[in-house]
């Protein structure tokens, strides 16, 4: 099996970045969506629907709106 300069195959860097890349390796750790529903009222679908609400008003809506 090939590897890259690293000595990792193509397979195990792919994962190594996406690791990095999702903050899998942070100090502490990320909260997960079951976290923060635990510690917000403990329905877990209730705070994936609201921050999602809140990143179309933050993000979507300003780059979609008409200049």
């Amino acid at each position: 099996m090939a590897t890259t300069e690293s000595g990792l195959t193509p397979a195990q860097k792919q994962a190594l970045v996406l690791a990095v890349a999702s903050a899998y390796y942070d100090v502490p750790a990320p909260p997960t969506l079951e976290t923060l529903s635990e510690a917000h009222d403990g329905t877990q679908p209730t705070v994936p629907q609201r921050l999602n609400r809140r990143r179309k008003a933050l993000v979507h809506a300003p780059l979609l709106s008409p200049v």
